[in-house]
């Protein structure tokens, strides 16, 4: 199962010159561990007990892979009290939890959890025996892999984040949704073999480190390969070179569910000579370009050029790629629309780098006889305007739904439900139906800052009825009820004063300015806090460490502390350590970024709670303190909450419409609030004060 690394490193140096496959296989080795559980049960009350805990600590690894050679959870694993694993990393507090149809699912595996250290657990209710045998881990090395630039100039690529597309490991390639019924993937045959195992799609990827090491989402934005669905002719050169693949859901949603039901429409018109085509995905980097831009998403678009190699189906375009494009669509920029697979270098003055046409055969076949879990299942629902994000408390808002064949299914017109909870359970009514299988969702009145969860269906023409989002009511839609967002701020500080701000405490080398600085710029002004000397190091000679303290404040519902920061360090998560504290307890570990960053960390578990927050630094150690160390800049501590004002024009909610809800209204203009935006445009402007004005004039009911 595990001799993807090496096979990978043999295909990668096979190649040679023009035709060169872009793949950055991951570095690791894979330790032995035979951990057994032993059966285990519950045996200490209701609901679910740890029964077994192990730890597997690899000192100095990026990241940890774990194997299981033999599962046995019991209790049904569709029913709340089946027994389950969970994993959990040390470093960024990541939890995965598998029960017996996800550890399926999974191959036996996990995802890639960042750090060195994870713990393994067994939750377990009074469903009977489980055991857990651990056969081995794969270790995260140091990312040095050879990968091939092929850059048609200087490498301007820029970063991106596109929801489609994903980075396919431990290979290291791209893997994009596509508009297929089953919203699967394409990629390029070189990528994955026929019968593999290993393979996880990864969204959502954050920056490498500093020292270039890829850094993991976070479990449920990782995705295993369904083994069933793979249609790849393993890459047979220029032009020849596919593979159609599908992916297994993760924590309960598809990916093409999570990543907000978006993905690429392919067709296979081949464009003229010179327009524009581009390429996203997760190519490598080399010096001067930041080893934090390595193996994350990038997009940069050149001109189509003339194929002068492959068959039966190149395609050929002076668009930058890097080691870890492989896979990439290659997508028409006049059109939007995805024409081809990236996957083999060879730019220069004259040439382009290379990809398959979707027009070849082979991927038009794989796509008309899907496999595995792209084999279409019940009906596609889509939203034409999207789906609300708030919904008017009085009712009356529309959501337009197109129910359509999927496969052999095809909807039976007028059979479309609309079903919604607003806290006492769920209510079925039919949609309004537009013309034949075209619907209108029409909301109820629901109580302002009442949260509204809802799902469709629709029967077939067979009598079968089939869901949207899939396996509801356990997954649902939800929006919030509410005339607006109002953004309570209870604690903001930029660091412009230079020194320490009031309120505030600063110990060991904290310290304010614009000192020291990072690529980018600091989020919230020019200065910030940062720990450092003069000499822009915490080498003092001895081990060193520092907080930098807020005032103590009260923590809203729903609270959410933000910041920006940058963390240059040796980059060993168990030395120079930035942890953010929430009264003296750390609630998580940051990682290193070269350049200015935003963060925010969830703090609703701190609700109705006075709360202190703290930056501390630890050097750990007198070694290898030579590095510019944090920086922090915009910290803030907020909320958003439901706006009920029963009137708009009430903007002070005194009851009576004069001067002052004017006045009102000016304020939440200048502070760029939700409110403001009258007249829904997503951006304020004149247009918003025409808005108000003609609210105001309407008068209250």
């Amino acid at each position: 199962m595990r001799q993807y690394r090496a096979a990978a490193a043999a295909a990668f140096f096979a190649l040679a010159g023009h035709a060169v496959a872009q793949t950055a296989p991951a570095q690791f080795h894979v330790d032995t561990i035979n951990s057994d559980s032993g059966f285990v049960a519950n045996n200490a009350g209701p609901g679910h007990q740890v029964v077994y805990t192990t730890t597997i600590s690899r000192p100095g690894a990026s990241w940890l892979r774990v194997y299981f050679r033999d599962v046995i959870l019991s209790g049904n694993m569709f029913n709340p009290d089946a027994s389950y694993v969970r994993i959990t990393s040390m470093q960024d507090g990541a939890v995965q939890t598998l029960n017996a149809k996800e550890m399926r699912d999974w191959h036996n595996s996990t995802a890639y959890f960042n750090g060195d250290t994870v713990i393994v657990e067994i939750l377990a209710s009074n469903t009977g025996l489980n055991r857990v045998q651990i056969e081995s881990v794969d270790v995260g090395e140091p990312q040095n892999a050879p990968s091939i630039e092929s850059l048609c100039g200087v490498d301007d690529r820029q970063l991106s984040s596109d929801p489609r597309n994903a980075r396919l490991m431990p290979i290291g390639c791209t893997v994009w949704l596509i508009d297929d019924a089953a919203h699967c993937f394409l990629t390029a045959g070189h990528c994955i073999s026929n019968g593999t195992t290993n393979a996880v799609a990864q969204f959502n990827v954050p920056l490498s480190t500093s020292g270039g090491s890829p850094v993991n989402p976070a479990p449920q934005d990782q995705y295993p390969v369904d083994t069933a669905s793979i249609q790849s002719n393993g890459g047979q050169g220029i032009g020849n070179d596919f593979a159609y693949v599908g992916f297994n859901e993760s924590a309960g949603m598809t990916a093409y569910e999570r990543q907000g039901m978006v993905s690429y429409n392919i067709t296979t018109n081949m464009p003229a000579n010179g327009t524009p085509i581009n390429i996203t995905g997760y190519g490598s980097t080399t010096s001067p370009v930041s080893p934090t831009w390595y193996l994350v998403q990038k997009t940069h678009t050149g001109p189509k050029v003339t194929s002068t190699t492959g068959s039966p189906n190149p395609i050929s375009y002076q668009t930058d790629t890097t080691g870890g494009n492989s896979g990439s669509p290659v997508v028409d920029e006049s059109t939007g629309e995805a024409i081809g697979i990236h996957t083999h270098a060879g730019c220069s003055s004259t040439d382009g780098n290379n990809g398959t046409h979707l027009a070849h055969t082979g991927v038009q076949n794989a796509l008309n006889n899907p496999q595995g879990n792209c084999i279409p299942v019940g009906l596609t629902f889509t939203y034409p305007g999207g789906l609300p994000a708030l919904i008017d408390p009085a009712g009356g808002d529309v959501i337009n739904v197109e129910v359509g064949a999927s496969g052999a299914n095809t909807p039976a017109p007028g059979t479309g439900m609309f079903h919604y909870d607003i806290g006492s359970g769920f209510v079925s009514v039919p949609m309004n139906q537009v013309t034949p299988n075209v619907y209108q969702a029409i909301t109820p009145a629901v109580p302002c800052g009442t949260v509204m969860d809802y799902f469709f269906s629709a029967d077939s023409t067979g009598g079968n009825m089939y869901v949207h989002p899939l396996n509801a009511p356990t997954n649902t839609f939800a929006t919030l009820s509410a005339t607006g967002l109002t953004t309570n701020t209870v604690l903001e500080e930029d660091f412009e004063s230079g020194g320490v701000p009031s309120g505030w405490a600063a110990t060991g080398l904290w310290a304010f300015g614009t000192a020291c600085a990072a690529s980018g710029s600091p989020c919230d002004g020019a200065n910030y806090a940062y720990y450092s000397q003069a000499n822009c190091t915490y080498n003092t000679g001895a081990a060193n460490s520092g907080t930098l303290t807020a005032p103590s404040v009260f923590v809203p519902a729903n609270g959410v502390l933000e910041f920006c920061y940058t963390l240059r360090t040796e980059n060993n998560a168990s030395y120079d350590q930035l942890k953010v504290l929430v009264n003296g307890t750390e609630i998580e570990q940051l990682s290193d970024t070269s350049s200015w960053t935003a963060h925010s960390i969830d703090l609703s578990n701190f609700s109705g709670q006075n709360v202190t927050i703290s930056f501390s630094f630890n050097t750990v150690d007198s070694i290898q303190n030579d590095h510019e160390g944090p920086q922090i800049d915009g910290v803030k501590i907020s909320a958003s909450t439901a706006d009920c004002n029963a009137c708009y024009a009430d903007c002070d909610s005194s009851g009576a419409l004069n001067i002052f809800d004017y006045i009102c209204f000016g304020n939440e203009y200048a502070a760029n609030t939700s409110y403001a935006d009258c007249d829904g445009s997503g951006s304020l402007n004149i247009f918003d004060y025409i808005c108000f004005g003609n609210e105001y004039a309407a008068g209250c009911p």
